[in-house]
């Protein structure tokens, strides 16, 4: 009962929320146009002033040539180019010249006496504006055999020697004054009266001929009805009251789905309760299962756990055993170099025992590594061109190395191992022949990924350098650089201008 009570009195707040915002949005709409109807108004004052100022300060009277100039050029300043007509009547209320800023006299009204085109309370103002007239004068909206309805502004005609040579009658177009109103899709209609006399932008429904052909009259009529609420204001325009009036297009529904809550909040109150009561026993035995199911899983996740831990220790085993492997492959090639065998035998086994001890250090890395997929880089190579260095005790402190790898850059072991047995070579030939009687050296090996996915391996020294072509020839060290290269999808480059340095750039193989 209690939430009955409530609905009911959320529902009076909820109409009278909704009718305070209709209100308000009637509100924001009327101000909306005032605003833009006060923007209008100074941009067509503006305009009159700026053209009875050049009527004033001229050095002659403009004649239609100097007029239609003068509109020409300020017209381009102005957002209504082709809605003003600027006309000199004179004393006699004849039309000296009509021009707009692009023809002179469009309508054939030079020559022609206002008095056939104004009634007879006008042209009584105009005369008394010619005879004693200063100040800008604003008539009535009025509708123009062209076509489109205009703002007949009114100003005496003066030369510099203060003689009144009649005055100067422009006409400004409704249709700009109006149009961004008008073409504005929205929920509102707009009218506006001056002295009662309705305008839109096509017509002034002052009784007085209509020439244009379309119409706004949802603008005109409309809005006598009493159920809807209209918003007025009174704009004064050059001593004009401009009356300006918004409604609704079409009357405000408020909504009722709040009302259908009320009559049905019981019913449903009552089956949530039944359905909360056996959703509540339902969810009980779900908690159960899920206890029962998650005691299962950690269960699971523990035996799991222990035979990855075994698979792991068995991966590391088995890298050990593999390391341990090639050191004794490696010690028998030391042993079988020791006798006396010629030179080029016991380069080839020292050679041999050199790459087997590249491989072995690969799996060395991986057996103290808790991730078997990847090996770090930079270690891995640092470690390398330590144990090659320790192979020419001779040289390792006259030979400086320096690496350039990023130290999070990890490889793969199917990578690595041809990579370390490209270094092997590299680093081995660098030591034996690369610089001759020289006392000290320099290598550098650089390796960087690029924005393709390839690797590019950069290995220099400051030796002697050789030629390529033939030396890949009757070298096994270099046509096993060349295999190793075409094994890791890579290609390779050599050249000698600034110091011998090969480009090594391969992809990663999984």
């Amino acid at each position: 009962m209690f939430a009955f009570i409530l609905l009911i009195k959320l529902d009076g707040k909820r109409k009278q929320s909704e009718l305070d915002s209709f209100n308000l949005n009637l509100e924001h709409e009327h101000k909306d146009i005032l605003s833009v109807l006060q923007s209008n108004i100074k941009i067509y004052t503006g305009f009159v002033a700026a053209l009875r100022s050049f009527t004033i300060n001229n050095s002659a009277f403009p004649n239609e040539n100097e007029m239609k100039n003068f509109l020409l050029e300020i017209v381009n300043e102005l957002p209504f180019k082709d809605s003003l007509i600027v006309s000199f009547i004179d004393t006699s209320q004849v039309f000296k010249y009509s021009v707009t800023p692009y023809k002179i006299d469009p309508s054939n009204l030079k020559g022609k006496n206002v008095k056939n085109i104004r009634s007879t309370k006008e042209i009584a103002k105009l005369k008394t504006l010619i005879e004693k007239g200063k100040h800008i004068t604003l008539f009535k909206p009025i509708n123009l055999i062209e076509g489109y309805p205009a703002f007949p502004f009114n100003f005496p005609a003066i030369d510099k020697n203060g003689k009144r040579l009649g005055y100067i009658a422009p006409l400004i177009r409704l249709h700009y004054f109006l149009s961004a109103i008008l073409d504005k899709k929205s929920e509102f209609y707009h009218r506006f009266s001056i002295d009662g006399i309705v305008f839109t932008r096509f017509a002034v429904y002052d009784k007085s001929k209509i020439y244009h052909s379309k119409k706004d009259t949802d603008f005109v009529n409309n809005f006598d009805e009493k159920e809807y609420k209209i918003k007025t204001s009174i704009l004064p325009f050059h001593g004009l009251p401009l009356k300006v009036e918004t409604r609704y297009k079409s009357k405000p529904v408020e909504s009722t789905s709040l009302n259908y809550l009320i009559y049905a909040w019981c019913i449903l109150f009552l089956v949530f309760v039944i359905i909360s009561f056996l959703q509540a026993k339902h969810n009980q035995k779900i908690v159960e299962k899920l206890a029962f199911a998650h005691r299962e899983l950690r269960n699971i996740n523990r035996q799991q756990e222990k035979n990855l831990n075994k698979i792991k220790n068995l991966i590391r085993e088995i890298h050990h055993r593999v390391k341990n492997n090639l050191q004794i492959i490696s010690s028998l090639l030391n042993l079988q170099s020791q006798e006396e065998i010629s030179i080029e035998v016991k380069n080839a086994l020292l050679s041999t025992k050199s790459r087997v001890q590249s491989m072995a250090l690969v799996h060395n890395k991986l057996y103290g590594n808790e991730n078997f997929d990847a090996i770090n880089a930079n270690e891995y190579i640092t470690s390398l061109c330590e144990n090659i260095s320790q192979m020419y005790e001779s040289k390792k402190d006259a030979v400086k190395t320096e690496i350039l790898i990023d130290k999070t850059l990890t490889l793969s072991i199917d990578t690595v191992i041809p990579l370390g047995l490209m270094l092997n070579e590299l680093l081995t030939n660098t030591f034996k022949y690369a610089f001759g009687e020289q006392k000290k050296g320099q290598i550098g090996i650089q390796l960087t990924k690029n924005e393709d996915d390839y690797y590019a391996l950069i290995y220099k020294d400051s030796g002697l350098g050789f030629d390529f072509e033939q030396k890949s020839k009757n070298s096994f060290g270099l046509e096993l650089i060349l295999m190793l290269t075409e094994q890791l999808k890579g290609k390779i480059e050599y050249n000698r201008t600034q110091g011998p340095n090969f480009v090594i750039k391969f992809k990663e193989v999984f």
